[in-house]
C-alpha cells in the first residue's frame, strides 16, 4: 500500500529537520520493515483484485471494439486509487509524525527500528528462491539412469543455490563492486552458462 510508507519517509525526515534524535538507522529500519508487509497488502488489494476488477467491467463494454470500455476501466481505476493514495498520505504523515515522536520520547524507537528491521529482513529473505531463479541443465546418466543435477540439489537443500548467489551479490556490492556492473556480468554469465548447456530455462 504505497500510501502508507509515509510513516517512514516522509515523518521522520520532518523529525530530523526538527533536530530531534531519529537517526538515518532508524528511517532506513522502518523502511525496511513496512517494505514487505505493506507491498504484499498494497499489491493484493490494487493490482490482483481492484485493477482486474475494473478491467473486466471494461470488458464488457468493448466486447465489440471501440476504446469506452478502456476509458470506464482506467476511470474506475483512478476514481479509487487516487483518493486512497492521497487520503492515505496524509494519514500516514500525520500518523507516522507522531509515532516517531512518542516512541522517541518513551526510549523505545530504537527497539522498533531493531524489530523493523529483522521483520524486513525475513520477509525480503523469504522472496529469494521466487525471485532468484537458477535452474542447472546438467544431467548424468548411467545406464537407464537419469540424475538430474537440478532436482539432487533441490532435495538435498531446496532453495539453496539462490541463497548463495544473492549472498555472494550482497559480499560483492559490499566489497564496492557497482551493481551495474553485477547485472551486467551476471546477465552475460547466464547467457554464456545457458549455451553451454550448464543452465537451463525450463
Amino acid at each position: 500500500m504505497r500510501p502508507l510508507p509515509p510513516l517512514s519517509a516522509a515523518s521522520p525526515r520532518r523529525w530530523r529537520r526538527t533536530r530531534a534524535t531519529t537517526g538515518g538507522s532508524a528511517i532506513s529500519g522502518i523502511k525496511v520493515g513496512l517494505m514487505g508487509p505493506l507491498a504484499g497488502i498494497g499489491d493484493s488489494l490494487i493490482w490482483l483484485t481492484l485493477v482486474p476488477i475494473c478491467f473486466s467491467i471494461g470488458a464488457s463494454y468493448s466486447a465489440e471494439g471501440g476504446l469506452l470500455g478502456v476509458a470506464i476501466a482506467l476511470l474506475l481505476i483512478n476514481a479509487i486509487n487516487v483518493p486512497l493514495k492521497y487520503f492515505g498520505l496524509k494519514f500516514g504523515y500525520s500518523s507516522g509524525s507522531k509515532f516517531i515522536q512518542e516512541s522517541a520520547a518513551r526510549g523505545t524507537l530504537d527497539t522498533i527500528t531493531n524489530m523493523a528491521i529483522a521483520l524486513g529482513l525475513v520477509l525480503v529473505g523469504g522472496l529469494i528462491p521466487q525471485m532468484v531463479g537458477i535452474t542447472f541443465g546438467l544431467e548424468f546418466t548411467q545406464g537407464e539412469l537419469v540424475v538430474s543435477i537440478q532436482e539432487l540439489i533441490n532435495g538435498l537443500i531446496p532453495g539453496v543455490i539462490p541463497m548463495l548467489l544473492t549472498l555472494l551479490m550482497c559480499y560483492l556490492v559490499r566489497k564496492g563492486k557497482s551493481p551495474v556492473f553485477l547485472i551486467v556480468v551476471t546477465l552475460v554469465a547466464a547467457i554464456a552458462l545457458t549455451a553451454l548447456g550448464v543452465l537451463t530455462t525450463a
